[in-house]
């Protein structure tokens, strides 16, 4: 088949296009692993003006556009951040069916983005499709599953919708009971809940199991913060005299993780699963 000249150069253009595109991710990518993320934002926005110049309306510009959401949300700029995230979202819409299995990190990210502004009830519509989406596409017991479980409970305890985020909660700890793990964030996610519903022995029970688990593991940024919890709930529980053994543990704990590079992930130890 005869190609004209001016259709090589548009070849040609478009491949150089998205290898330019390729190169500056890898540069972004470099830049946000020495937390360098205006850099990284910068060179994002570059990569998907070229990405999108040589393709179009497509799942990796799309792709592209939510990564750069999420440096601006690590950036603390969150009106761009929602743009970036949105228009990904908008775009990944357009290219894929409405429960495709790659829209959960869009819709994840879109819910983490209102999280980090106390915007709950913002945040439970996306956050709820994502783990509607993820349980018809992945196992119950899978990674990402049990991450968006976690991410809704939090978000309807946050919105008093304590029945709502107890069955959210609860039906999660059948694949979990396990060593894959963590039951641990579920039981203290768990454990302030029954605490705003004044169930006080399911709380407290919630509470031990919890610190035992993060012990185990030791996950010593959250084995601080659950202490510190508990020794709050036994306070307003007229139980004062008990706390202070919590809090100094809760102090060596937060010590001893300062000078560690832990992942923000509060599912460190969960395996994927199919």
């Amino acid at each position: 088949m005869y190609h004209s000249a001016g259709t090589h150069r548009a070849r040609c253009i478009m491949t150089t296009d998205l290898y330019e595109s390729e190169a500056l991710l890898d540069q972004a990518i470099k830049a946000e692993s020495k937390r360098q993320f205006s850099t990284a934002a910068n060179l994002l926005d570059q990569a998907i003006k070229r990405r999108e110049k040589a393709l179009g309306d497509d799942v990796s510009v799309a792709q592209l556009m939510d990564r750069l959401g999420v440096v601006l949300t690590t950036l603390g700029k969150y009106g761009d951040a929602e743009k970036a995230l949105t228009d990904g979202l908008a775009m990944a819409e357009k290219c894929l069916y409405p429960a495709h299995g790659l829209l959960v990190p869009f819709l994840q990210h879109l819910a983490e983005l209102h999280i980090a502004q106390n915007k709950f009830a913002e945040a439970e519509p996306f956050a709820a499709r994502a783990l509607e989406i993820s349980e018809k596409t992945l196992s119950g017991e899978h990674r990402t599953t049990l991450q968006n479980i976690h991410r809704l409970g939090m978000v309807q305890r946050k919105l008093d919708k304590q029945a709502d985020a107890e069955k959210t909660l609860t039906k999660a700890l059948k694949h979990i009971d396990s060593p894959l793990g963590p039951l641990e964030e579920f039981k203290y996610e768990l454990a302030m809940l029954f605490q705003a519903q004044s169930k006080t022995a399911e709380a407290e029970k919630a509470y031990k199991e919890a610190i035992d688990g993060f012990e185990y593991r030791s996950n010593l940024p959250r084995l601080a913060e659950c202490l510190t919890s508990y020794a709050e709930f036994l306070k307003a529980n007229n139980r004062a005299g008990e706390t202070d053994s919590l809090l100094a543990r809760a102090k060596v704990a937060r010590e001893a993780s300062k000078d560690w590079h832990h992942s923000p992930d509060i599912f460190p130890s969960t395996l994927l699963r199919a």
